[in-house]
C-alpha cells in the first residue's frame, strides 16, 4: 500500500478508506510492546477526537502537528 492506492480509496469510497486506516492502525498499535500499547491507544483516541470535533481536515492537521511538536519539545528536554 502507498500513497496513490490510499488517495484512490479515499475518492472512492471514503467509508472503506475510514475502515481500512483504522485496521491498519489498531494492528500496527497491536505489533507495539504490551507496556506500550495502552499509551498508543490514547493518543490515537486522542487524534482521533481532534479529527472528528475539528472544523475541517486543515484544522485537525495543524492542531495535531503542533500537539506533536509539543511532545518532541518535551522529549528534548528530558534529554538534556
Amino acid at each position: 500500500m502507498n500513497f496513490d492506492y490510499w488517495l484512490k480509496l479515499y475518492k472512492e469510497d471514503p467509508k472503506r478508506f475510514e475502515h481500512e486506516r483504522t485496521a491498519l492502525l489498531e494492528s500496527e498499535i497491536n505489533k507495539a510492546k504490551p507496556q506500550n500499547q495502552l499509551k498508543l491507544k490514547a493518543l490515537q483516541a486522542k487524534i482521533n477526537r481532534i479529527r472528528r470535533t475539528s472544523k475541517n481536515p486543515m484544522n485537525s492537521l495543524i492542531i495535531i502537528n503542533n500537539m506533536m511538536f509539543l511532545e518532541f519539545d518535551n522529549l528534548r528536554k528530558s534529554l538534556l
